[in-house]
């Protein structure tokens, strides 16, 4: 049976928020078995070469952003559009999400780390157990437990290129 997959569709922020989360994410993956792919880290990717995004939004959507970084906001409407096709609205709505309702930033630990949100932890716990991947969306995924733990295997990954 093939490991389920834990993907981020969007996290806004510039290269150094993007990469925290995704490295709190990529812990969360070690620690419970499951595959991580982030799509949305398009804009970075080319300077890594082990981390996976996906064949489109690495070969597509991150030499758009370069040709034409003032479009900014079209393109990511284009991205948008990108994942209303890859995964469908319904699937989105599910995605895990580290904000709260009024659109504020609201910090979301991950396994290893205790999240003492009862909330948090019950949306993650029926993503784990649904059918299909887990998306996440949101800035705000943190688990210094699994940056501790994970040190020697985040390092490897996210190794840029020389």
């Amino acid at each position: 049976m093939a490991a389920k997959k834990v993907i981020i569709i969007n996290h806004g922020g510039q290269f150094g928020n993007q990469l925290w989360n995704y490295a709190s994410v990529y812990a969360y993956c070690l620690e419970k078995g499951y595959d991580c792919r982030n799509p949305a880290f398009f804009h970075y990717a080319r300077y890594f070469p082990k981390i996976k995004t996906g064949f489109l939004p690495k070969f597509f959507f991150g030499p758009l952003f370069g040709f034409f970084p003032k479009k900014r906001f079209s393109l990511n409407r284009l991205y948008d559009c990108y994942l209303k096709i890859r995964f469908g609205a319904k699937q989105l709505a599910r995605a895990v999400k580290s904000s709260d309702k009024n659109g504020g930033m609201e910090l979301f630990f991950l396994p290893p780390t205790e999240n003492k949100i009862p909330r948090q932890a019950e949306e993650l716990k029926a993503a784990e157990n649904a059918a299909g991947d887990i998306l996440f969306s949101g800035y705000a995924f943190r688990n210094p437990a699994g940056l501790l733990k994970y040190h020697d295997l985040l390092a490897g990954y996210f190794a840029p290129r020389s």
